[in-house]
């Protein structure tokens, strides 16, 4: 995303952009520093203008014409809306040039976020007879001897990012500088051209990291990091190709999904198992890409690896170790009650999690941990606090009582121990992890998806997902 605010609304043509008339700051020796103005008797004066402004100063922009001037805009460099003159704003004085009286539009005091290109549109009516109008911009830049925009440092040029491959890739702490003290930096990222990075792509801008799985193919090409400070002021862009070198080419491809398998299942395929073999032949013929084979085994351990993997990161705060997972999961290890087992598969989606969160969190190793943060909740607190914990978003009060208002007897079977329970706010929980990956949203759900594709092929145990996986645009708020 942009550094700075946008407005929804319509953007700038290309062709606007390229035929805007040029404004040109120059030294003023009134009250303000600086002032770009044009002004003439022209029927039709320019409908676009563009002009170079500094990162930290104060302008203000005025728009005169004999007609009222409709919704002065002030543009970004890619022609997003930043800030417009609302109508009910205008001033009550205007200007008067031989007696006749001419209206103003104006905006005052804009910040300017960043040092480039801007656009203004003074919301003339074209066609309009018009024997006068005035665009001007005036300058007041003593902010800049306290404030200073973040600059470019040692950004990396270029970044490898191998498809098919989870990838991690954290800026380097000097990528960016900025002269001012005791300011901390946010980053932000998007594609050349100031739009979104692709679905695929994250950036945690607190921590300045881009993670994701590259599709196959996929051609990025470049895209731009900033840097803001506290101020609000915005570096401009480190340019960063992205190459998405091509993965070696899978030579054994059941092989490969077999280890897939194993991995994320915890157990060892047999020959009826039909849904991996079906896999194998998809990808094989090339109907499917491997990646997307991975993502189905990933999405179809829903009711078993996701049940281990989440319950435990809401209990504990971590997913459990290797031998842990095994133990859970295995059909071949020494747990009868694995979530693999005819035990389980008696139980939908939504009672798996609330019997393994009750069992868990009321009686197994997060029993404690979950006692102290939610004992002294009430249901309907300790239900914004989960959603919170597990969403990522914090919801409304209409929200919290939709989740829960119908349902209160429904937990409590489960739980065992009344309305107010420590067992019936497992079983919440448990049903909430279990909406999150039905729908698939919120910081444990993606999380978990992303840590589940790494364990294909070899992933760290015993992490958070939330630390390790987690990335802001994971929220969800509901």
């Amino acid at each position: 995303m942009l550094p700075y605010s946008t407005i929804f609304g319509t953007k700038l043509s290309k062709s606007d952009m390229a035929d805007a008339s040029a404004l040109t700051l120059k030294a003023y020796s009134g009250s303000w520093d600086q002032i770009a103005q044009d002004e003439g008797t022209r029927a039709n004066p320019p409908t676009v203008y563009k002009i170079e402004l500094t990162a930290g100063g104060l302008y203000d922009l005025l728009a005169a014409t004999y007609n009222d001037p409709n919704n002065l805009t002030i543009y970004d460099q890619y022609g997003n809306i930043m800030l417009v003159n609302d109508e009910k704003d205008d001033p009550a004085w205007g200007l008067t040039l031989s007696d006749v009286n001419y209206k103003v539009d104006i905006i005052q005091k804009f910040l300017a976020p960043y040092s480039g290109v801007y656009y203004i549109k003074p919301g003339y009516l074209p066609g309009s007879a018009s024997p006068f109008y005035v665009t001007e911009v005036v300058a007041d830049l003593k902010n800049l001897s306290v404030m200073h925009a973040p600059k470019v440092g040692a950004a990396p040029t270029t970044i490898d990012w191998m498809e098919d491959k989870l990838f991690n890739y954290t800026l380097p702490t000097n990528a960016f500088t900025d002269q001012d003290a005791n300011t901390t930096l946010t980053y932000y990222a998007t594609m050349r051209d100031g739009s979104e990075l692709p679905s695929w792509m994250y950036f945690d801008g607190a921590k300045g990291t881009l993670s994701g799985i590259a599709p196959t193919n996929i051609g990025i090409g470049e895209i731009l990091i900033y840097a803001k400070d506290n101020t609000g002021l915005v570096s401009a862009p480190a340019a960063i190709e992205i190459k998405t070198p091509s993965a070696p080419p899978i030579t054994d491809i059941a092989g490969t999904l077999t280890t897939a398998y194993t991995n994320i299942f915890r157990k060892i395929p047999t020959a009826e198992t039909t849904g991996l073999t079906y896999l194998i032949e998809q990808v094989t013929s090339k109907a499917m890409p491997m990646q997307n084979a991975i993502w189905t085994l990933v999405y179809a351990a829903s009711q078993t690896t996701s049940v281990a993997t989440l319950s435990y990161q809401f209990f504990t705060g971590k997913v459990p170790g290797g031998p842990g997972m095994d133990y859970l999961l295995s059909p071949q290890g020494p747990n009868a009650n694995n979530l693999n087992s005819a035990y389980y598969q008696n139980f939908n989606l939504e009672n798996r999690y609330i019997n393994f969160a009750v069992n868990l969190g009321k009686v197994g190793e997060g029993k404690d941990a979950f006692a102290a943060t939610y004992g002294s909740l009430s249901l309907f607190e300790a239900t914004r606090e989960a959603y919170k914990t597990i969403f990522g978003g914090a919801p409304t009060d209409a929200k919290v009582h939709a989740l829960i208002d119908t349902r209160v007897d429904y937990f409590a079977s489960y739980g065992g121990d009344g309305p107010e329970g420590i067992g019936t706010k497992a079983a919440m929980a448990g049903w909430l992890l279990a909406e999150a990956v039905k729908a698939d949203v919120g910081m444990y759900a993606n999380a978990n998806d992303i840590f589940l594709y790494d364990l294909a092929d070899g992933a760290t145990f015993a992490v958070s997902l939330v630390g390790a996986y987690g990335v802001p645009d994971f929220v969800y708020g509901g």
